[in-house]
């Protein structure tokens, strides 16, 4: 097997491998603050590897020669782009101000020059001569490598780089030391490196001619993935796929995504947990098929919010568009906002605003509502009605002899015999205090006056019994019936039947008094 093919094959391979990663750096991930120096090393380390390989390609003297001449484009930067990179690890907002750094590129452009200069001039400070060594044998195979006699310049520059492998080392170090979590963990693993790196460019010392295999090429390329690794593994390796898995898998919400036909291809365990289809999921299922409720297919392709319910679960559906980035849409990801806990909150504030809260039967306010709404319709077909208003006769004796407490109870009791004697279409309410208000609709006076007295007499009849305390409860009525063909207000519908039980109040109590004038209302447009 020839092992020397092997290793050429494998250099380049780590030259590509190297430009690929630059590549991607630059083009998907240049926006993120800090990465493009990232790819600066990479593209160094490409010309580094790729110079390398096609060297030991090369079966001439010159060849050699003019490709180790491409690895010295990048060669002489790498120590200094490593201080580049700890600077901006150590702090993001670093900027590097080139008057700082020329101090720091003079070995390296000299070495650039006198290399390049080397072979063709009888410039010797770098390398102060080259050849072909026949003799050099790698794993049993004959590999001719180019060997170079080392210039004082040589070891100029192997100290500069230990240098700024070492303020590397410091900085890493430092970073270490003054952080916690995971920077903590990249500074550690970056200070190893870089003392790998110190280790590399130390070799050289003990020898006064180059021959053999590079081996500090493979340990700086070994270096660059780890500090990619180590920049990168939080973000791409832990950070992102946590997040996707704590927004999609671990989501709370039913989520599905669709394909551009669609079809169901995935869904997080809520969609099934949850039930937000009233059907078995399964792949590449139609989204009709999911969904009984037809509106929900319907609002994904025109992407509107959709509400509906599932199972006492109430949802509301959003579709987000997948795209390319050239805007191409690739599926669609349906979230199910499950707004069951919020409309139950929603409707507990509804009923609290229209609800009474002792009795539990509307307030003022929604009687007003809810009758002028029934009137807006009632005119329409001229549908009769009676109003009706309730008052407890002697209500404050109760309160002064036996506590407001007991009075609560008798006002809850009352409401509740008073519920029991009406139908669903009623609209019932404690109008302030003792006083409550009766709208039934299709009553005519007769009607009215049987129903009225029908209450009055089951509650004069009901025995009100709290511990010891036995109570007899009478109320007073007034009611007003009419036809809903006039313009009348409820406003006005109340302030007769008021007059009508103001009439039981004054002549007796316990009575129940049918307003028989006619209703003069104001004209309202």
């Amino acid at each position: 097997m020839r092992y020397d093919v092997l290793l050429n094959g494998i250099t380049l391979t780590m030259a590509v491998l190297s430009l690929l990663v630059a590549l991607y750096i630059f083009v998907y991930v240049r926006k993120m603050k800090g990465t493009l120096f990232i790819g600066v090393l990479f593209i160094l380390e490409f010309i580094y590897a790729a110079g390398y390989a096609l060297e030991g390609m090369s079966s001439t003297l010159e060849a050699k020669v003019l490709f180790n001449h491409i690895q010295y484009i990048a060669v002489p930067f790498i120590a200094i782009q490593w201080v580049y990179i700890a600077k901006r690890y150590e702090n993001l907002n670093y900027r590097p101000k080139l008057i700082h750094y020329l101090p720091f590129l003079i070995v390296p452009f000299t070495v650039f020059l006198a290399v390049q200069l080397t072979y063709v001039t009888d410039l010797s400070i770098y390398y102060k001569s080259m050849f072909l060594d026949q003799n050099f044998v790698f794993i049993g195979t004959s590999y001719p490598v180019l060997a170079m006699e080392k210039g004082w310049l040589y070891y100029v520059n192997t100290s500069h780089n230990l240098l700024l492998v070492s303020y590397v080392l410091w900085i890493y170090i430092r970073t270490y030391r003054n952080t916690t979590g995971i920077h903590k963990q990249r500074a550690l693993i970056l200070a190893i490196c870089s003392f790998l790196g110190a280790i590399a460019g130390g070799i050289t010392y003990f020898s006064t001619i180059t021959t053999g295999i590079d081996l500090a090429l493979y340990l700086i390329l070994c270096v660059g993935y780890v500090i990619l690794y180590a920049m990168f593994r939080y973000e791409l390796f832990d950070l992102t796929p946590s997040a996707h898995k704590a927004t999609f898998e671990l989501a709370t919400d039913p989520i599905m995504t669709l394909d551009d036909k669609y079809e169901i291809v995935e869904w997080n365990h809520a969609a099934l947990r949850h039930a937000s289809s009233d059907r078995p999921l399964g792949y590449h299922m139609k989204l009709e098929e999911a969904f009984s409720d037809t509106g929900i297919p319907e609002a994904v392709r025109i992407g509107k919010p959709y509400s509906f319910k599932i199972d006492e679960k109430h949802y509301i559906l959003e579709t987000i568009p997948l795209t390319t980035k050239r805007g191409l849409k690739t599926g669609y990801l349906l979230k199910f906002h499950d707004m069951t806990s919020y409309m139950e909150k929603m409707e507990e504030l509804d009923y609290q605003a229209t609800h009474d809260e002792l009795t539990k039967a509307y307030n003022r306010r929604a009687f007003l509502d809810l009758s002028s709404q029934f009137l807006s319709q009632a005119r329409k077909s001229g549908e009769s009605f009676a109003l009706y208003m309730i008052d407890l006769d002697d209500f404050k004796y109760v309160n002064d002899t036996f506590g407001h407490t007991i009075g609560d109870f008798v006002l809850e009791d009352l409401t509740k015999l008073i519920q029991s004697k009406l139908d669903e279409h009623s609209i019932f309410s404690r109008y302030g205090g003792e006083e409550f208000v009766i709208l039934i609709p299709d009553c005519a006076s007769e009607k009215a006056v049987s129903k009225g007295e029908e209450i009055r007499n089951f509650i004069a009849s009901h025995d009100f019994n709290y511990g010891t305390i036995h109570l007899n409860i009478r109320i007073s009525l007034g009611v007003i019936c009419n036809h809903a063909t006039d313009l009348c207000q409820i406003s006005e519908y109340i302030e007769a039947a008021d007059k009508a039980l103001y009439e039981s109040k004054r002549t007796g109590k316990n009575r129940l008094t049918l307003y028989s004038k006619t209703l003069q209302c104001d004209i309202h447009q």
